[in-house]
């Protein structure tokens, strides 16, 4: 399989080389979402051997994930990974999410442990948010926020999310689950960085992810059949 990185970034010229460098250690293109940075962040990326998307204004996640994997299978790639641009995903990993893509898998989602490395709200969030889109999936999911995730390029026109920001990464999952994919769960380290402030905004995202919550609740996607997948 041909497989690329994907990593949406805004403003995080501090660590976009080193995560950069830790893909092209396992000889795989990066393509880098520049959304808007005021920095350097693309520029670095670029020095460090990433092809660089540039957004000349701050889209959101949502839209630099789909740049993303869109510009990937434009190219022929048939798999992307996101990884977030600020360090909180090892590159280390990558193998894991490839041999799980060249298995079979059509989605390879990321998981963290919830133990005492995740603050206590935080943990209770995720596994409640966890639980409410596993009903919603009709199957278990694993780490539901964790942006850590391989996604087939085939797959994607199937379970691209309509909404934007950090909600589309929980829809995406549902609407994959929807769709008859193959889910492949593998552990990745829980790492925060110290002094890091979350860009999620408590009153905005926390509406968005309601209001996506309602339209799943009413909006069902008929199954879509994988077979034939290598």
């Amino acid at each position: 399989m041909k497989i690329a990185c994907v990593v949406p970034a805004l403003n995080e010229e501090e660590a976009i080389a080193a995560v950069v460098a830790g893909c092209r250690e396992h000889n795989l293109v990066v393509y880098v979402v520049d959304d808007g940075s005021s920095d350097a962040t693309g520029d670095r990326a670029h020095a460090a051997g990433a092809e660089v998307i540039r957004h000349e204004t701050n889209l959101g996640k949502g839209r630099s994930l789909a740049d993303g994997i869109e510009r990937a299978a434009a190219d022929g790639f048939d798999a992307a990974v996101f990884l977030d641009a600020d360090g909180q995903h090892d590159p280390a990993v990558l193998p894991a999410f490839v041999a799980a893509a060249e298995a079979g898998a059509d989605l390879v989602l990321g998981c963290r442990d919830f133990d005492e490395k995740m603050p206590f709200a935080r943990r209770k969030t995720n596994q409640f948010q966890q639980w409410l889109l596993s009903s919603l999936a009709g199957q278990k999911l694993g780490d539901t926020q964790s942006g850590y995730r391989l996604i087939r390029t085939e797959l994607w026109p199937k379970i691209k999310p309509g909404s934007g920001r950090f909600a589309a990464e929980s829809e995406m999952l549902v609407n994959a689950a929807r769709a008859g994919a193959r889910i492949v769960n593998v552990g990745i380290p829980t790492i925060y960085i110290e002094g890091r402030k979350s860009r999620i905004n408590p009153i905005l995202d926390t509406w968005r992810f309601l209001l996506l919550i309602l339209r799943l609740v009413f909006e069902k996607k008929p199954p879509v059949s994988t077979e034939g997948r290598s």
